[in-house]
């Protein structure tokens, strides 16, 4: 592990928006562990029921329940939020602009955002339409522009099968998250450096 000190410090504003990060996540990891002690997991059976469409195991609790890990999701996804992914990626590159270790583990977390869609090699939806269509269609909002993405999720997903796709992404979209986190963890105002694996030298 390598410690970097920032190009330019972060300001309060910077320090938080950082500070809403961590505490946004610390909740998600809560949200998850409660699902799983309720029998939630990201394994399961997956195959195509009487309809033709793919169906899945592994969700023991009601959709109701799965609203609260995605409004917890959301906050790292919205476009709006201060916490979103990118913006906390963006926020780290922009202070660490001379480090090339710092460059190549955002590149590296970057890719794992992009990667983490579940079940992609089944249904063959593109993660982000797949998110907007679920959260903009049903969830969140039920957008009158998101209701043919909407329907075309549910011409190739059961609804069992489209949460447990979409919980599962947002789980692989933690591991990034938490990477952000660590980098973030020894960073205060008066201490303004972020760690980096050495494997990034």
């Amino acid at each position: 592990m390598s410690v970097i000190e920032l190009t330019e410090p972060m300001d309060d504003e910077a320090l938080r928006t950082v500070q809403f990060f961590r505490d946004r996540l610390a909740e998600l990891e809560r949200n998850w562990i409660e699902l799983e002690s309720k029998g939630f997991t990201v394994s399961g059976w997956v195959g195509h029921d009487s309809d033709g469409k793919f169906n899945t195991t592994g969700i023991p609790v009601s959709v109701h329940r799965l609203k609260g890990l995605y409004i917890d999701f959301r906050f790292f996804w919205g476009n709006e939020e201060p916490s979103h992914f990118f913006t906390v990626q963006g926020l780290i590159g922009k202070h660490c602009r001379d480090s090339n270790m710092v460059k190549a583990a955002l590149k590296h977390n970057k890719r794992q955002w992009q990667r983490a869609g579940a079940g992609k090699k089944w249904h063959g939806l593109d993660t982000e339409e797949m998110i907007r269509a679920i959260f903009y269609g049903s969830i969140i909002h039920q957008a009158e522009d998101k209701q043919a993405a909407l329907q075309n999720v549910k011409s190739v997903l059961s609804e069992p099968a489209a949460h447990h796709f979409l919980a599962c992404t947002i789980w692989a979209r933690t591991y990034p998250l938490r990477s952000l986190e660590w980098m973030l963890s020894p960073l205060t105002k008066d201490q303004q450096v972020v760690q980096v694996p050495d494997c990034f030298a």
